[in-house]
């Protein structure tokens, strides 16, 4: 039996960053990561006045810079 609130067939909620963690895992300004996400140039979305990046999607955006994509 699952623990309270805990059940296998729901999915795991995606992790989500703040500007300020993007930047620190990118080393950029916060600023350049904001204005990047408004131009469409990484992944992210506003969430309020606030920007949120899943961190699948950003992972995923390092590896294809990587790979020249």
């Amino acid at each position: 039996m699952d623990p309270i609130g805990a059940s296998s067939s729901q999915p795991k909620p995606p992790n989500l960053l703040t500007a300020r963690q993007v930047a620190d895992l990118l080393q950029w300004n916060p600023y350049t990561v904001m204005k990047k996400a408004e131009k469409g140039d990484l992944p992210g979305f506003k969430l309020g006045r606030e920007w949120r990046f899943k961190q699948v999607d950003i992972e995923a955006w390092i590896e294809a810079k990587k790979n020249g994509k």
